[in-house]
């Protein structure tokens, strides 16, 4: 009797520490990497919860947070980017709500470079050696790009190297003042840091999304007090840009860079975290 009781207790002492862990998943593309690194250090170190990360593909992602065997997602790019995940997930996922409003997708150059409508690639294919320089190849955005390449006749070639890559060559390009065309999105750092335009998209292929967020099927009754902070966890382009660009050209890691926007922004953390008011609260 004294074992088994021992055992209940060994359980019992352990069960806490398990349901404290948060599973967060995420793609390597910057605001990604830049908000579950700040949920992270906020569910760390404000709330007492311990934080796994796993990079991983978009497609892994949904399918693993759908099982079960992720806990959260907080980069979800809907209604149009993400809609061939969402449409085969969305019944087996708990919606946490919005980051970003309204972001926009699009063909990106430098503002030195003289053209400004998706049409006019064709004409100046010689000029972009006939390249549009993507990100990862089931991404999204570069399967909007490709429709993009059809609907308008582009006779250009997507490269799929990953968003550093694009990133990289974006910089190089413009350090020369060279032209280029990117598969380019805001909020992200770039935006914050060079002279770019994107491209008019007159057939509208290219469909303005939200930053949403996700959650496995049942998170918020194993893990209420996440749950309440991840559905409050929202910020404006300003901030997340601002935020995008510390973590680029940060000397330190990005958990540093992200603990340090926490501990500089007090307010916005207390307003995250703050317990929900009982009803009487409410009232008196």
């Amino acid at each position: 009797m004294k074992t088994l009781a021992a055992l209940l207790t060994c359980t019992l002492l352990a069960l806490p520490t398990f349901a404290n862990v948060v599973k967060i998943t995420y793609p390597d593309w910057p605001e990604g990497v830049a908000l579950t690194h700040l949920a992270a250090v906020v569910l760390e170190e404000k709330m007492g919860h311990t934080v796994e990360l796993t990079l991983a593909e978009p497609e892994t992602i949904y399918d693993t947070v759908a099982a079960g065997e992720q806990d959260v997602y907080l980069d979800a790019w809907l209604p149009f980017t993400h809609a061939s995940y969402w449409k085969e997930h969305s019944f087996s996922l708990e919606r946490l709500g919005t980051i970003i409003e309204r972001t926009r997708i699009g063909l990106t150059v430098p503002a030195y470079v003289d053209v400004t409508n998706i049409n006019q690639l064709n004409d100046n294919r010689a000029l972009f050696d006939g390249q549009i320089i993507g990100i990862e190849l089931d991404s999204g955005t570069t399967k909007m790009t490709n429709a993009v390449i059809e609907e308008y006749g582009l006779k250009f070639t997507q490269i799929n190297s990953g968003t550093e890559a694009m990133t990289t060559a974006l910089e190089k390009a413009i350090a020369a003042k060279q032209p280029i065309v990117v598969t380019g999105w805001t909020p992200h750092w770039m935006f914050a840091r060079y002279d770019l335009k994107m491209l008019v998209d007159t057939k509208n292929v290219y469909q303005p999304d939200g930053i949403r967020k996700f959650a496995r099927p049942g998170f918020a009754e194993d893990l209420p007090d996440a749950n309440r902070f991840l559905k409050r966890f929202a910020l404006t382009e300003d901030q997340l840009n601002a935020l995008l660009l510390e973590v680029h050209d940060g000397q330190s890691t990005v958990k540093e860079v992200t603990r340090k926007w926490m501990l500089d922004h007090p307010k916005i953390i207390e307003a995250w975290i703050a317990p929900e008011k009982k009803w009487w609260q409410k009232v008196f």
